[in-house]
């Protein structure tokens, strides 16, 4: 396989490309289901620092393909009476990628209304498959298409997002959103579906992707060379059912039970747990949560594990983000465990010509190293949910 290339493209507010950007050291991150982001080391030029301004942006080639499109969100000046290339000192770029756009907006209950007159319904409520659960909520909140009452007048040019074609991928779901983070609310509608949002052409394209599932051809082990380290754990769940309450009051409240029944029948223990889900407007959004807070709570299987870029099995090639692979943390034994590709970090050097690749299984820097954190991130959603219902 040739060497590979990493070349970084500035540009402009109106996202016309403006070259490539003469960078001295480039840190991409790739993150599954939440905005990736970049960081870029530049000599201070007159030319770099006007595409250091708010409204630029780069676009980012992986071996000619591009890997993320993204805005500028802060630039860094660093100068010293020594040592500087010049003596104009150098500017450290950082920015998210385009997907930050759907993540900063909100879910109205109402997106046709403006926010004085969100009354007319409680909440938007969508069913069908997740695909199509998923566009129907971007396309009415940060879409081109989305009503002016979601927009801000006295910001014209902030960005929106061309929603792609609807394909109708994933199992029928239903989903109920009260001024929800529109980032939150895609991950937590069920499917298994992630999403890209990436400029094409003049404009910014959010779709949805369906990963692959290569656990059969991508395999990584110490013993093959392409498995850097690992965690992983076979423990007992922190749960093993969730009683689920719904809409109502009292004798009036609707619960539902999800049950763990197999790992509660082999670690001969029953962990219970109550989820407020007062919000959901059906059974099957009751079950929806349950059966997602059962999943937060087991800890069996690869808790992180990094992985060595290869000919024989390289990122982008062979594989991507999303996609399921295996992972073979100890060959004397029988464990092997098959899960996604949660994030890659890409570094390059330009003066060494050094490209390093690191893609990841689970989460090598978080969200969740610790129980604590996940329980409080628990309790955040929590409150959030409980003070958007009201």
């Amino acid at each position: 396989m040739r060497p590979r290339t990493l070349q970084v493209i500035a540009r402009d507010p109106d996202l016309v490309p403006r070259g490539y950007l003469p960078y001295t050291r480039a840190e991409i991150t790739l993150n599954w289901l939440a905005v990736s982001s970049w960081t870029i080391d530049l000599p201070a030029t007159r030319r770099v620092l006007e595409m250091c301004s708010p409204g630029w942006g780069v676009i980012v080639l992986l071996d000619g393909e591009q890997i993320l499109s993204g805005s500028l969100e802060e630039p860094e000046r660093d100068r010293s009476a020594e040592g500087s290339a010049a003596g104009i000192g150098t500017v450290s770029a950082t920015g998210a990628d385009d997907l930050a756009i759907v993540a900063g907006e909100l879910a109205w209950p109402v997106p046709t209304a403006p926010v004085d007159t969100q009354t007319a319904a409680a909440r938007d409520t969508r069913t069908g498959p997740a695909e199509t659960v998923i566009k129907g909520y971007v396309s009415a909140n940060v879409g081109t298409g989305r009503h002016a009452n979601r927009r801000d007048p006295a910001a014209p040019d902030v960005r929106e997002v061309v929603v792609g074609p609807d394909l109708g991928r994933g199992a029928d779901v239903e989903f109920s959103a009260r001024f929800d983070p529109l980032l939150d609310l895609i991950r937590a509608v069920p499917g298994g579906l992630g999403v890209t949002c990436q400029q094409m052409d003049d404009q910014i394209v959010f779709d949805v992707v369906e990963p692959r599932d290569l656990s059969g051809s991508a395999v990584f082990s110490f013993e093959m060379g392409n498995l850097r380290r690992a965690r992983w754990s076979d423990g007992i769940p922190e749960l093993t059912h969730v009683v689920v309450g719904g809409d109502g009051e009292g004798t009036t409240r609707v619960f539902r039970e999800r049950r763990d029944s197999a790992a509660a029948n082999a670690w001969r223990m029953s962990v219970a747990r109550f989820l407020d889900q007062r919000s959901a407007n059906s059974n099957l959004e009751m079950d929806q949560a349950g059966d997602k807070e059962l999943a937060d709570g087991r800890r069996s299987g690869i808790i992180s594990a990094e992985l060595v870029d290869t000919a024989r099995l390289a990122y982008g090639h062979h594989y991507r983000l999303g996609d399921r692979v295996t992972i073979v943390p100890d060959a004397s034994g029988p464990t092997a465990f098959t899960d996604v590709i949660t994030s890659v970090k890409i570094t390059a050097a330009a003066e060494s010509g050094q490209l390093d690749i690191i893609p990841a299984v689970g989460w090598t820097d978080g969200p969740y190293e610790t129980r604590a954190d996940r329980e409080l991130a628990r309790l955040q959603r929590a409150v959030s949910a409980l003070g958007r219902s009201t």
